[in-house]
């Protein structure tokens, strides 16, 4: 014979174990989703290159737009909006991006906006010898210059 008040009571213990586990389930969605707002729209990512050339060199590589799908593989395309100050579109994917010059200080800093609202700065900065492992000698036995494009993204 079946004892219904010993089944009541299990069931009853079933059915707030499962409740229980439903609603730390809801809490921590929506602990998840109170804190994605707390996160930024948008975020700083910087990158660093090495090179062993004079600043000059460097800077005219990087400020020749429409050379870039030459040597940055994930461009697809460029569309020269205007010359100077540089104004452009890069085809990444299916996605075209526009991009307009801030500020041009040759040949230390070119700070450019992906439009309409993102900046980036890219600037070289000089480094010490002693503070970089891919300095070169020069056939006069001086070490030359290395030089940082570090790209900040606002």
């Amino acid at each position: 014979m079946i004892d219904y008040d010993s089944f009541a009571l299990y069931a009853r213990r079933y059915v707030r174990v499962l409740f229980l586990i439903a609603v730390l389930a809801v809490v921590i969605v929506a602990l998840m989703i109170t804190a994605g707002y707390f996160f930024p729209a948008e975020h700083i990512t910087t990158g660093e290159r090495e090179f062993t050339t004079d600043r000059s060199t460097v800077f005219a590589a990087i400020t020749d737009v429409g050379n870039y799908e030459a040597w940055q593989p994930d461009i697809k395309g460029i569309q020269i909006l205007e010359r100077n100050p540089p104004r452009w579109k890069e085809l990444h994917g299916k996605q075209w991006l526009e991009f307009e010059t801030v500020r041009l200080d040759r040949p230390n800093e070119w700070v450019i906006r992906i439009t309409p609202e993102k900046e980036y700065r890219r600037f070289l900065a000089e480094r010490d010898s002693s503070n970089t492992s891919s300095a070169t000698e020069t056939e006069e036995d001086q070490v030359a210059p290395s030089y940082s494009e570090i790209d900040l993204r606002a």
